[in-house]
Order: structure tokens, then C-alpha cells, then sequence
């Protein structure tokens, strides 16, 4: 049986190799980012990519999970280009999008969009009927709150869509993340 300065010893080697595959991780980020040409974020892929490794460590917590991928996808998404989230709920962005992506409170978020502030608002209902040319990229519920974020490419492929119903703004059901799980669901 092994001693504790050997087991330590194992886990010392281990970060160390985690902490080196972050440093790969990043830099095949940043390839990444010059291919995309300055569109950083990808909500369906970032929604399939945490979800799958959710499934795959089900030993492990999904809150854990997510809370782990998320923060170094946002990390990665942080080196590619500048990507900052306007809100007046600036405590959701982290458990949505990563701890390390940058957020700018706001209480007028979709203004500080077009100011050129953020490149994304992340909005509480009930949305304003003029969206300004932004698109649907997440949506969220928090205590009893639907929350949608919007970017400028919004989910281009087609997973979210919103439709006006009445001046108010619903999400179409059976799309493929009408709610994207904070953190501590599931």
C-alpha cells in the first residue's frame, strides 16, 4: 500500500498534467479564434459540448461538470476575442456562460450593446418588443425569471428561435436548448 507523500505525490503529478492540458486547451482556442474571424461565441456548440461531458461523468455532480466546462470555455472563449455580457442580473452570466466571462451590469443592457460595451445583453422578462436587430442565443429561468441572452449571431444555427405573440416575445417550443440549465439544476 502506498504512503501518503506518494499518494500526494500522484496527485501533485496529476494537476500538473490538468493545468498543462488547460495550456494546449488555450492555445488550440486561439487557432480556433483566428479561423472563426472575431465571432467568439457559439451558444449550441458551448450548450452540446458541456451537456455531452455531463452525460459522459455521470459519477460526477452535473452542477460540478457544468461549473467546471463552462469555466474553461469561457476561459478559452476569453482568449479568442473580447466578449463581455450586459445585464441588470450580472450574477447569472457566470453560472451561465463561465466565471470568466466578462460582464458589464447595465440596467439598460441593450444600449450598452449598441454603444459597442458589450457584444451580448442578457435580458429578464418580460423582452421588449424591438430587439434591435439582435438574436436569441440562450435562455435561462431564474426564481420563477425567464432570462434570454441576445448576441449579434445569436444561435445561427437555429436551436432558439422567439416569435411575437401579442407584443411579448415567447421561445418556440422543441428547439434544441429552450432552456439552457444553470448550474445548479439537474
Amino acid at each position: 500500500m502506498a504512503d501518503i507523500p506518494t499518494l500526494r505525490q500522484q496527485l501533485d503529478d496529476i494537476d500538473n498534467s490538468l493545468l498543462a492540458l488547460l495550456v494546449q486547451r488555450l492555445a488550440v482556442a486561439d487557432e480556433i479564434g483566428e479561423l472563426k474571424g472575431g465571432r467568439v461565441f457559439d451558444p449550441a456548440r458551448e450548450f452540446a459540448l458541456t451537456e455531452a461531458r455531463v452525460a459522459a461523468f455521470a459519477a460526477l455532480p452535473a452542477p460540478v461538470v457544468r461549473q467546471f466546462v463552462r469555466d474553461w470555455v469561457s476561459l478559452c472563449r476569453g482568449h479568442q476575442g473580447q466578449f463581455a455580457i450586459a445585464s441588470s442580473a450580472p450574477q447569472l452570466v457566470p453560472l451561465l456562460l463561465g466565471r470568466y466571462t466578462q460582464v458589464l451590469e447595465s440596467s439598460e443592457p441593450l444600449a450598452a450593446v449598441f454603444a459597442g460595451q458589450a457584444q451580448g445583453a442578457l435580458l429578464p422578462s418580460p423582452w421588449p418588443s424591438d430587439l434591435g436587430g439582435l438574436f436569441p442565443a440562450a435562455c435561462c429561468e431564474y426564481e420563477g425569471h425567464s432570462f434570454l441572452l441576445l448576441t449579434a449571431d445569436g444561435c445561427n444555427d437555429g436551436d432558439l428561435t422567439l416569435r411575437l405573440h401579442q407584443q411579448r416575445w415567447q421561445i418556440e417550443p422543441g428547439q434544441q436548448f429552450s432552456r439552457w440549465p444553470l448550474l445548479w439544476n439537474h
